[in-house]
């Protein structure tokens, strides 16, 4: 799988503990490795509120998700505040910042430079620095534990995906009531 036309912001959201605590939850497993859908993890995952339009696009509360993705929940037009503007370009920093710490160490393997016992400390500083951008896109709360995590993205996705529900279940009981 590829994402096409990405840039440095989506790496610094898809590399987050904010994705990766998604990414344990929603997806499958073969033996003990994570097996990554696109369908189930990437297309479903609850991407931060600044996508949300403001400017008469979509305005349902369904997350806007950046204009490559082609789930459930990219729809309506993508608009930001200068605010966002700056988390963004915060979040596009800090990705910069931690492919320039593994740069550092070339002939390691990703591997390497991810062991928990051996991750060089300017890398774990570098996606430290990510986590905080990447959750101050998300707002001000801060996570103690992963469990706190998963309790808020599962409530924005339910908040995201609640308007669809109730969309498509008028679709249906409007189906149901045609003659035949």
């Amino acid at each position: 799988s590829i994402v096409p036309n990405a840039t440095f912001y989506h790496f610094g959201v898809l590399t987050s503990t904010m994705h990766n605590a998604w990414m344990r939850q929603v997806c499958g497993r073969l033996k003990s490795d994570y097996r990554y859908s696109n369908n189930l993890v990437y297309n479903n995952f609850p991407w931060p509120q600044m996508f949300i339009s403001t400017d008469g696009g979509n305005t349902t509360g369904r997350e806007c998700a950046p204009s490559h993705a082609q789930g459930t929940l990219s729809t309506g037009r993508v608009s930001a505040s200068y605010a966002d503007d700056k988390k963004r370009l915060r979040v596009e920093k800090t990705a910069h910042g931690i492919l320039d710490a593994r740069l550092k160490f070339p002939d390691s393997t990703l591997a390497d430079l991810y062991d928990p016992l051996s991750m060089p400390k300017e890398l774990l500083a570098a996606h430290r620095a990510n986590d905080k951008a990447v959750d101050a896109c998300y707002g001000t709360r801060r996570f103690k534990i992963e469990l706190e995590r998963l309790e808020f993205l599962f409530d924005l996705y339910r908040q995201y995906t609640e308007p669809l529900a109730m969309v498509e279940e008028k679709e249906t009981r409007k189906a149901k009531r045609r003659p035949r």
